[in-house]
C-alpha cells in the first residue's frame, strides 16, 4: 500500500510546521521516508516529532516527509527505506519494527512473538523500560541511528467470510501480513498458514474469479489500518452470497503491537550541529512519550467500523487456548534463542501491568450488516462545497499512469452536497463521475456509482479552510489512476 513519487504533507502538519512555505534561507531541511498511503495523520507520534522539531528549532531545522515509490499494487518495500536511509539516500525514515529482519537487524524480534504483547499497557510498559533503548540502540548493525521507538496500535486477528471459530480453521489458508518477518511467518506455519504479504491487491483475498465469496483468509491488523484493507467491490445482488465478506475482527485474539521506529543516516547526523542534534532528540524523546497517550484508539475506532461493515466477535476460551497450545514449541525455541532475554524481560513487564479490558462492541457489531447499495458508515463531516482542481501530463507521470485508460489532463471540479458527490472533468463541458461518502474524512468510503461497476474506494482526506486533500489508500480501479485524479494537488475550495 505505499508512495507514488513526492507526496506532500498533510495539511495538519503543513499548519504546524509551515511544510508548504519555502524554508527560510538559514533553515536545514531533512528528507524523511514515510512508507504510509493514508497519510501521516495515522501515525500520530510520527507527525508530532516532525512539528516539534520545527517548534524547538523555531524553523531553522526542517522535515519534509517523502514517500518512496510504491509497486504497481501500492504497496511500500520498509526494508528498502531502510536500506536508503542508510546509504544516505533519505536522512530520515520511520518503518514498523517488523521490518527491520529483512536487514538482518533483530532487536526486535520478540515484538512480533504472537499474543506476547497483548494489551496497550504492556505495550506501554516495554517502550517505557531500558529494553526499548537497547533494542533501538541496536538498528547501529544496520547502520543506521536510532531515534524513537514509538508506540502502535495492536495487531489483532482478522477473519474474511466468517467470523474464527477454531484454531483449525486457520489450517492451509493464507494469512496476511503487513510485513511478516522471520518471527511472524513462524507463528502463521505454527497455526497451518501460509504467511503472505498484504498488499493493497485485495479483491482476490474476499473474492473468487465467480465474483462470489472465496475461501476465508486470515489477517494480522490493527483496527485503523483494517478500514482500508477490506473488500471494496460489489457484485451483481442476484448472486448467492453477494456483500457477504467483510472482516471479521476476533476482539481477543492480539498478535501483537505495530510498534514504529525513527531512524537517521549517521554520517547526516553527525554532519549536524550539536543544537540540531538536540533539538532531533529532545523531539524524538517528546514523541515516544506521546506515542503512549495516542496509540489506543480503538474503542473509538469500533462504532466506526461497525457502521462501514466490520463485524467483531470474541474466540472462545477453548479457541484461545488452542492457539496458544499451537504456538507453545515456538514459545520455547523462541525463548531459549537470542530473543530470550527480551521475552523474558516483556514476560517480567507483563506481571506488573494492569489487565486489558474487553473492548466495548455493540450487540448490533456482532450480526451481519444489511446489503448496501451506497458508501456506508458514519455521516461524513467532510465540508460541503465546490473543489477545483487541475491534473496535467507531468501529474500522470508522476502517478505512473501515463498510457493506462482512463486519465488524460483536465481541469476537475468536485460538488460535495450531504453525502453525495459529483466529480466534472474539463470545465466547462466533459465527462462526469457521481456517488455517495461516508466515514470519518480519515476513513472516507468513497462508492461510485457507474452501471454494471459499482465500486467502493477508501480515501483517507484532510481537510482545511482552503480546500481538501486526498490519499487514495485502495481502490477497486485503477490505483495509479485514480490517485492521478484525486492526489496530485490540493483540491481547492471555490465555493459553497
Amino acid at each position: 500500500m505505499r508512495r507514488a513519487a513526492f507526496v506532500a504533507v498533510a495539511l495538519a502538519i503543513l499548519s504546524l510546521t509551515g511544510c508548504g512555505e519555502a524554508p527560510a534561507p538559514s533553515a536545514v531541511v531533512l528528507h524523511m521516508d514515510s512508507p504510509d498511503p493514508a497519510g501521516v495523520q495515522h501515525d500520530p507520534a510520527v507527525e508530532f516529532f516532525i512539528s516539534r522539531v520545527a517548534s524547538l528549532s523555531d524553523g531553522r531545522l526542517r522535515i519534509d516527509l517523502e514517500n518512496p515509490a510504491s509497486s504497481q499494487d501500492g504497496s511500500v518495500d520498509e526494508a528498502a527505506i531502510l536500506r536508503a536511509v542508510a546509504g544516505g539516500k533519505a536522512d530520515l525514515g520511520w518503518v514498523h519494527t517488523s521490518s527491520f529482519d529483512a536487514i538482518d537487524v533483530h532487536a526486535f524480534d520478540a515484538l512480533d512473538v504472537p499474543a506476547l504483547i497483548d494489551s496497550y499497557p504492556i505495550e506501554t510498559a516495554v517502550i517505557r523500560s531500558n529494553l526499548a533503548k537497547r533494542m533501538l540502540a541496536a538498528v547501529n548493525h544496520g547502520g543506521l541511528a536510532g531515534l524513537a521507538l514509538l508506540a502502535g496500535p495492536l495487531d489483532r486477528l482478522i477473519t474474511t467470510t466468517t467470523p474464527l471459530r477454531s484454531a483449525g480453521d486457520i489450517r492451509g489458508h493464507a494469512f496476511f501480513s503487513l510485513g511478516p518477518s522471520t518471527v511472524t511467518r513462524m507463528a502463521i506455519r505454527a497455526l497451518g498458514g501460509d504467511p503472505l504479504q498484504l498488499t493493497a491487491e485485495l479483491a482476490g483475498l474476499y473474492r473468487n474469479g465467480l465474483g462470489l465469496p472465496g475461501p476465508p483468509a486470515f489477517l494480522e491488523d490493527d483496527l485503523d489500518s483494517i478500514f482500508f484493507d477490506r473488500y471494496g467491490g460489489r457484485c451483481d445482488f442476484g448472486q448467492a452470497g453477494c456483500d457477504t465478506s467483510r472482516p471479521w475482527v476476533t476482539t481477543n485474539v492480539v498478535l501483537g503491537a505495530a510498534a514504529e521506529a525513527i531512524i537517521a543516516n549517521p554520517r547526516r547526523l553527525r554532519g549536524l550541529s550539536a543544537r540540531q542534534r538536540s533539538w532531533l532528540a529532545r523531539a524524538a524523546a517528546e514523541a515516544t512519550a506521546y506515542s503512549v497517550r495516542v496509540a489506543n484508539e480503538d474503542d473509538q475506532l469500533i462504532p466506526e467500523l461497525c457502521a462501514a461493515g466490520v463485524r467483531f466477535r470474541s474466540a472462545s476460551p477453548a479457541t484461545v487456548a488452542s492457539l496458544r497450545l499451537a504456538w507453545r514449541p515456538l514459545y520455547a525455541q523462541l525463548e531459549h534463542g537470542p530473543a530470550g532475554p527480551a521475552i523474558s524481560r516483556i514476560l517480567a513487564l507483563r506481571n506488573r501491568s494492569a489487565a486489558p479490558a474487553p473492548l466495548p462492541v455493540p450487540p448490533a457489531c456482532h450480526r451481519e450488516p444489511s446489503r448496501a447499495t451506497a458508501a456506508h458508515g458514519v455521516r461524513s463531516t467532510l465540508p460541503d462545497g465546490v473543489y477545483r482542481l487541475q491534473v496535467t501530463a507531468a501529474d500522470i507521470r508522476a502517478a505512473g499512469a501515463q498510457g493506462v485508460g482512463g486519465v488524460s489532463p483536465a481541469v476537475e471540479t468536485l460538488i460535495l452536497r450531504d453525502g453525495h458527490w459529483r466529480l466534472n472533468f474539463t470545465e466547462p463541458t466533459g465527462d462526469a463521475e457521481y456517488g455517495s461518502y461516508a466515514g470519518t474524512p480519515l476513513r472516507t468510503a468513497w462508492f461510485t456509482d457507474r452501471a454494471g461497476q459499482l465500486e467502493e474506494e477508501f480515501f483517507s482526506i484532510v481537510a482545511s479552510p482552503t480546500g481538501l486533500r486526498f490519499n487514495v489508500v485502495q481502490s477497486w480501479a485503477d490505483l495509479r489512476v485514480e490517485r492521478a485524479i484525486y492526489a496530485s494537488h490540493l483540491w481547492q475550495r471555490i465555493g459553497n
